[in-house]
């Protein structure tokens, strides 16, 4: 029996037309947070977009800032205009919500109040009373 040959394991080498004349280091990223002071004018609200209103929405519920609700039972958001409430001017936006009640599976709507580039507060649509 003849013994194995050895196994060569060869290298890749590229060529390059030009050598390299700089020296390559690695540096770390630089990470930087930027905090900007908005002055916000409470007596004339920022006015947000139709889009923009509806992705305040979405961030609020993701958030879970609208209490028992997923954004899973979310099946509409709309823009529906503005409103005064309790002497504050907002813009507001409608979500259509599957709710789980005693008596089964119920599609309710709460209300967003939008100002400033975020949800102030959510109301039941029909009543007017905040969501707890």
């Amino acid at each position: 029996m003849e013994p194995a040959a050895p196994v060569v394991v060869a290298e890749t080498v590229l060529k390059v037309n030009s050598p390299i004349t700089e020296e390559v280091t690695e540096t770390e990223p630089v990470v930087e947070e930027v905090r900007e002071e908005i002055a916000v004018d409470t007596a004339t609200p920022t006015m947000m977009s139709e889009s923009h209103v509806i992705l305040v929405m979405q961030k609020s519920i993701k958030a879970c800032e609208l209490r028992g609700f997923n954004y899973d039972d979310v099946q509409a958001l709309v823009q529906a205009g503005e409103e005064e409430f309790e002497g504050v001017h907002y813009q507001t936006g409608l979500a259509t919500v599957n709710m789980t009640t005693i008596f089964g599976l119920k599609e309710q709507k709460v209300k967003a109040l939008c100002s400033n580039g975020k949800v102030a507060k959510w109301l039941w649509a029909v009543s007017g009373v905040e969501v707890q």
